[in-house]
């Protein structure tokens, strides 16, 4: 009797642990192996979740769910249902972090110092934009988590190692400045939602912005405007310049890494000009009524500490196609074997979201 008991509440336990995505399995077991490389259901819960994103986004791109809540797993993505698109993305997602392990190995090219650095942002994600809650939820820890992230180095260490400033194909730095000086502004930005405003008060919203247009042009620091639009304390230094590049933002062209909408507006503005401008409201396009203060910058000025960070995105946006096409032959050739007594324990629909 006593053995049936036991019997059956581990069958009930197992039933239950079933409903969610981290079901009865050993927590690190394998469940993918490629080329002699290991991840762990845990690895693949995660890289499971950020594939789960991106398809929302892609459905969410494509569907009006304005009216109704939007049943994802009955949709399809490239023809393939939705839930097969997921698993497939996040067996793909761990093959090209195995391509590109094995090309750093195979090149001996060392990535610990960037990887390091990927660390230190996953556990910043972790901490501080709510990964934690659903990563745990799905039976993933902050060391898986930092893994996953850690190993997105190889990619990039890789590509560096031929598009990189010392890259074997290193693109010429006029080619980067003239695609940077095209593509890109850097610019301070104020922005008010005019959306619940009347007439006289959206009227009165402008002249604001209006003046503080007017102040800037007359040499007053944007640092100061800016303190007094979001009411924050301001304190006077004489060594900073009139735009602030602290609180710049990098606004890009159309297919470039910072793609915005706001491009239009900035790209043919003066270093040092300043312009305001009425977004009217546009509901076929998601477009929300908004006034705008645009400040541009000069984006080659040595104080502009994100220069460097920019001309990698430019080295991306001028290569990755390139780089996508070289590596793919590559790619489909790593072997992967699937333990699928742990990944299917790892259904889509069993993710577990914070409510």
């Amino acid at each position: 009797m006593k053995k049936v008991v036991k019997n059956t509440i581990a069958l009930l336990m197992c039933i239950f642990m079933s409903l969610s995505i981290t079901a009865c399995h050993k927590q690190n077991e394998v469940a993918l192996t490629m080329n002699g490389i290991n991840y762990t259901s845990a690895y693949y819960s995660c890289a499971l979740i950020f594939a789960d994103s991106e398809a929302k986004q892609r459905v969410s791109g494509s569907v009006d769910s304005s009216t109704t809540e939007l049943d994802y797993s009955a949709q399809t993505i490239d023809g393939v249902k939705y839930n097969d698109w997921v698993k497939n993305k996040a067996i793909a997602i761990c093959k090209d972090n195995t391509a590109y392990r094995l090309k750093c190995q195979e090149a001996g090219l060392d990535v610990t110092a960037l990887a390091k650095e990927y660390e230190e942002n996953a556990t910043v994600y972790w901490s501080y934009y709510g990964f934690s809650e659903i990563m745990q939820q799905n039976g993933v820890s902050l060391n898986t988590f930092n893994n996953y992230f850690k190993d997105q180095a190889y990619k990039e260490v890789y590509f560096n190692s031929i598009y990189g400033e010392n890259g074997s194909n290193a693109i010429a730095d006029n080619e980067i400045n003239d695609y940077l000086n095209k593509n890109y502004v850097i610019a301070n930005v104020l922005s008010a939602d005019l959306s619940n405003l009347n007439e006289e008060e959206k009227a009165k919203k402008i002249a604001e912005f209006e003046g503080y247009k007017n102040k800037i042009a007359s040499g007053e620091k944007f640092a100061k405007i800016s303190a007094e639009f979001y009411n924050t304390t301001y304190t006077e230094d004489a060594e900073k310049p009139a735009f602030d590049y602290e609180q710049a933002s990098i606004i890009g062209n159309t297919g470039t890494t910072y793609a915005s909408n706001n491009f239009e507006y900035v790209k043919d503005m003066a270093n040092g000009e300043v312009k305001v401008v009425e977004i009217k409201a546009d509901t076929e396009n998601s477009v929300t009524p908004t006034v705008y203060l645009f400040f541009k910058g000069d984006m080659m000025s040595e104080d502009n500490t994100y220069l460097a960070d920019l001309k990698t995105a430019v080295r991306h946006d001028i290569k990755d196609a390139e780089f996508s096409v070289n590596m793919k032959e590559f790619i489909a050739s790593v072997t992967v074997d699937e333990n699928k007594y742990a990944t299917k324990q790892f259904k889509v629909d069993k993710i577990v979201y914070p409510s």
